[in-house]
């Protein structure tokens, strides 16, 4: 019995490439496309949303059709300029031993300002997402690593006041989860499965009282994954910065004008 590959809708796709390419309305977003051409594309379901990464000495996109055809045009044009843009700012290559989830939160953050959030589906990072100790937006025109500092930051002031609120919950309830709670919880029927982080992993539930999204739990907040990124080795790094240089000069050469 032969192997057959799974073929699966490429329209939403090249109807974005296209107008990218040769559309007077999307004009500025041309250069993109020629950075896009130089890309393996790959159009299935192994990721979420989207990705980009370095992998068999080529750059790969990968679109998930379920998540991507459904965008209006120009948010499918924002998010392939996303993924392009991650390639040309270098984020493959700027991690480090930093925490992959903050990192990827950091970067989303520096790029997504310049593509604006009209381009882009609802749940992107921008730095007015979060607010420092004054209720003001977070700075903008930052690099990734400096978002991520301030993504540090932010998560360890979380966690302390995590750790203090369930640390006051215990003193108000020193008998523990059990006694009436318990009993409140397996007579609230409907109610009770409905209840705040139910089915959710520890930290999701928790509301920071700044109302900045919760860094303590494990919730996406990316509108890509950024998973290829672990898979490069050093010697992939050195292969893939040739290439993107030579990528950048050529788009550049194609789309001057």
């Amino acid at each position: 019995m032969k192997n057959t590959k799974t073929l699966y809708d490429r329209t939403g796709f090249e109807d974005a490439f296209q107008n990218m390419m040769s559309s007077p309305k999307f004009v500025e977003k041309s250069f993109y496309s020629f950075v896009i051409a130089k890309m393996q594309v790959t159009i299935d379901k192994s990721v979420p949303t989207a990705g980009v990464g370095f992998q068999n000495n080529n750059f790969h996109l990968v679109i998930n059709p379920d998540f991507f055809n459904p965008l209006p045009l120009k948010q499918r044009i924002g998010i392939l300029v996303h993924e392009a843009d991650h390639i040309l700012l270098k984020h493959v290559f700027r991690k480090g031993t930093r925490d992959h989830r903050l990192f990827n939160i950091a970067c989303d953050i520096a790029l997504n300002q310049y593509i604006g959030k009209d381009w882009l589906p609802e749940g992107g990072m921008f730095p007015d997402s979060f607010k420092d100790e004054k209720g003001k937006p977070w700075p903008s025109n930052l690099t990734a690593e400096a978002y991520y500092d301030l993504l540090k930051e932010e998560k360890d002031r979380q966690e302390d006041e995590k750790s203090e609120k369930e640390d006051q919950e215990k003193c108000d309830n020193p008998n523990g989860s059990g006694g009436d709670q318990e009993k409140e919880d397996s007579e609230g029927g409907e109610d009770s499965e409905d209840s705040e982080g139910e089915g959710q992993e520890p930290g999701n539930g928790f509301k920071p009282s700044n109302g900045n999204p919760n860094l303590t739990g494990s919730d996406e907040m990316t509108l890509d994954s950024h998973d290829m990124w672990d898979e490069m080795t050093e010697a992939d790094e050195e292969l893939a910065k040739e290439m993107m240089e030579k990528i950048l000069e050529d788009a550049q050469e194609k789309s001057r004008g």
